[in-house]
């Protein structure tokens, strides 16, 4: 969870109903997926990604995904193929888990990437053309 007041994460236990004590991210944090043990943060507004372990909040790394600028702006991410996927307007990048590598893929003329849905079982990428969309930066 994060808390937008403070700009710091929490982890908020269901069962328990308990916050952790929060942990400091770099710039505009944001969680976007929890895959083997890591919790990955992503800085929307630097473009770049931060793992945690879950368990401790410990940081792992620290990766930038590519060229951003303060125009930036990322949408509805998501995880799958090893990889973490997010839009963003012209282009959507990819963050290989294993090599800790990103793609920047191109979107076609016409296309604003807003949202990625990864469906892995018809091994399938899904973006959604956010073209209306006054948060995308073109």
């Amino acid at each position: 969870m994060r808390d937008s007041t403070d700009g710091l994460i929490k982890r908020f236990d269901i069962k328990t109903q308990a916050v952790s004590k929060p942990i400091q991210t770099h710039g505009d944090g944001c969680p976007v997926a929890d895959v083997n043990g890591g919790l990955w943060v992503l800085d929307r507004s630097k473009l770049s990604l931060t793992e945690y372990y879950t368990n401790s909040l410990k940081q792992v790394g620290f990766w930038n995904l590519g060229a951003s600028s303060s125009r930036t702006s990322v949408g509805l991410s998501d995880s799958g193929f090893g990889s973490l996927w997010f839009p963003s307007g012209t282009f959507a990048s990819r963050f290989d888990l294993a090599s800790h590598q990103p793609t920047t893929i191109a979107m076609p003329p016409g296309v604003l990437a807003g949202t990625v849905v990864v469906d892995e079982p018809t091994h399938t990428v899904w973006v959604a053309n956010c073209d209306s969309c006054d948060w995308i930066h073109r």
